[in-house]
C-alpha cells in the first residue's frame, strides 16, 4: 500500500498480543513470526485499532512525546511500512 499523511489505515484483526517485560509482543494468527514492539510502537498500535488518517496519528502522538512534527511522520510512515510489508495494516 502506498502510505503518506494523508493514508487511512488500521490494524488487521487477526493478530495476537500479550504484554511481556514491558514490550507487547505480537503473533499473526496466519504466519510463524512474532513481533515486539516498545512504548511507541504499542502506542501507535493502539491508535490503529480505528481507521484513522497518518495525520491524525501524528497529532495524537506530537501531544504525548517531545517531537518534532516532521521527525515524527518521517518515522511513523516508515514503522507504518514496516507493519505494512508485514501484512499488519489494512487501508
Amino acid at each position: 500500500m502506498e502510505l503518506n499523511r494523508d493514508s487511512i489505515v488500521r490494524r488487521v484483526d487477526d493478530v495476537m498480543t500479550a504484554e511481556v517485560d514491558n514490550e507487547l509482543v505480537m503473533m499473526r494468527l496466519d504466519s510463524n513470526g512474532y513481533f515486539g514492539l516498545d512504548t511507541i510502537g504499542r502506542r501507535i498500535w493502539e491508535l490503529l485499532a480505528e481507521p484513522r488518517p497518518v495525520s491524525r496519528i501524528c497529532a495524537e502522538l506530537l501531544e504525548e512525546y517531545d517531537v518534532s512534527a516532521e521527525e515524527c511522520e518521517r518515522d511513523v510512515l516508515h514503522y507504518l511500512r514496516e507493519l505494512d510489508g508485514y501484512g499488519l495494516l489494512q487501508g
